[in-house]
């Protein structure tokens, strides 16, 4: 297809955007062209009339507006193909976005930059561009600020934990089968949408209030320090394994040493004692690169390392006893996030009061956090 683009951005150059023009024909490589074989009559609307006769007046003369196209002539030619129904297609605007967003994307090197299309079947509404000289502007900014507070009420539901199919679940029984109730009914009134919206809205928020996820367990120790910390103490358990592992060599061949009898046993017993000066020695230098790998990493030495991992590991642990039981209780809570939320009468309230009233306030008890040692 033909096309043409132009890159425009506003006067801050914070909003480039490009314009695609193209043609919904096909250019033919060679043109249709269709040479009239007789005299071709056509009248005042340029339909083509059998006879001369019809696009004459009574003295005989030419209508104004009537032609005649003699015969040997081009009365019709083409040079574009028929228009492609499939840009008239709602599914081709999906598919060019998205195909244009992506290739944006590889050229975008920082993940919070990229650009995203919007999914119409997600958990958000879209707002409306308003133009200028609108004559429904007003009408539009009253819509996109209803939509707006849907959006902003969908992202605490996220961030609350509330599941996306449950807030879709709501978007579509709430918003869109009402809509479409209303607009059976009524046809398309503005302000009732919005009404809708904001009920949605309100009904969403009940969810939100009912669901109540208990915050997240924060690790009182940064988790990279203690990725670091996890590979120094690997790297010192594979030295740990090579020593002792010399020092069962040592051992073995003092053993040898020590059952080796009789007077011409000296050569022999010479390489037993050769050998074992080679593995004490290893094993110093093996020793040595213990106290060396810890000082690499700051630590004074071997000792002060192991009981800062030590105090490291406690907390780990019971921050993965905390996390385990919060999804837990999480999951607890989604099971009955979408039940209906009940309105309770003035008597349900006065005995809740009442029950409320009796229980003893509970003591908070404050953990006692362990700072680590540098």
């Amino acid at each position: 297809m033909e096309c043409s683009a132009a890159l425009h951005h506003n006067k801050a150059k914070t909003n480039y955007h490009i314009h695609l023009v193209f043609s919904e024909r096909k250019m033919l490589e060679q043109p249709e062209v269709k040479v009239a074989t007789r005299n071709m009559f056509y009248d005042e609307q340029g339909k083509h009339r059998l006879t001369k006769k019809e696009v004459l007046d009574e003295q005989g003369n030419l209508r104004a507006g009537c032609s005649i196209i003699p015969k040997g002539e081009v009365y019709e030619s083409h040079i574009f193909t028929k228009k492609d129904e499939w840009f008239k297609n709602k599914a081709f605007t999906k598919e060019v976005k998205e195909l244009f967003t992506d290739t944006i994307n590889r050229y975008v090197k920082e993940e919070s930059e990229k650009l995203s299309v919007f999914q119409q079947s997600g958990v958000y509404l879209a707002t409306k561009k308003i133009g200028k000289n609108n004559s429904k502007a007003e009408e539009i900014k009253a819509d996109n600020a209803a939509r707006q507070e849907w959006n902003r009420t969908v992202d605490v539901a996220l961030v609350e934990g509330v599941p996306e199919e449950d807030i879709l679940k709501i978007k579509q029984e709430k918003i869109t089968d009402k809509t479409l109730q209303s607009i059976k009914t009524h046809g398309w009134l503005p302000d009732m949408f919005s009404q809708i919206i904001r009920g949605a809205k309100d009904f969403l928020q009940e969810v939100i209030f009912k669901f109540k996820l208990p915050p997240k367990p924060v690790p009182k120790i940064d988790l990279q320090e203690w990725k670091d910390m996890q590979k120094l103490m690997y790297e010192l358990q594979r030295q740990s394994i090579e020593i002792k592992r010399t020092q069962q060599d040592i051992s073995s061949l003092k053993k040898q040493l020590s059952e080796l009898r009789g007077l011409f046993k000296g050569k022999e017993r010479k390489s037993l004692e050769g050998r074992i000066e080679l593995l004490e020695d290893l094993e110093k230098r093996l020793h040595k690169s213990l106290e060396q790998i810890v000082k690499r990493e700051g630590y004074p030495n071997v000792q002060a390392f192991q009981k800062v991992y030590n105090k490291a590991e406690g907390l780990i642990i019971e921050y993965n006893e905390e996390l385990r039981a919060w999804k837990n209780q999480t999951e607890q809570k989604k099971e009955k996030s979408l039940e209906q939320p009940k309105k309770e009468s003035v008597l349900e309230k006065l005995h809740l009061y009442q029950q409320e009233g009796r229980q003893q306030p509970k003591q908070s008890v404050k953990k006692k956090s362990m700072d680590r040692e540098r």
